[in-house]
């Protein structure tokens, strides 16, 4: 696994499509990705542990990764 602290948008986009493409098995985010789109419709198990403030925050994460275009099942697991 590659770590990726800072990236342009440009470098985040082609980050994403690696992913999507099965170039990488694990994605790391935290919440505050989702104000940037990221959309990561290859992931089927995802694992939340970076509990937002605010409630419909961590309400909104959730409903993310059930996106119109996912394809398949997607497992959500909250850490704590």
């Amino acid at each position: 696994m590659e770590y990726f602290p800072k990236h342009s948008n440009v470098e985040i986009v082609a980050l994403v499509q690696d992913f999507q493409r099965g170039d990488y098995n694990v994605f790391v985010v935290t919440l505050g990705a989702g104000g940037m789109g990221i959309t990561l419709t290859a992931a089927q198990t995802v694992a939340l542990v970076d509990r937002s403030w605010s409630p419909g925050d961590a309400i909104q994460a959730k409903d993310r990764l059930h996106r119109i275009t996912q394809t398949s099942s997607v497992t959500a697991l909250w850490l704590q």
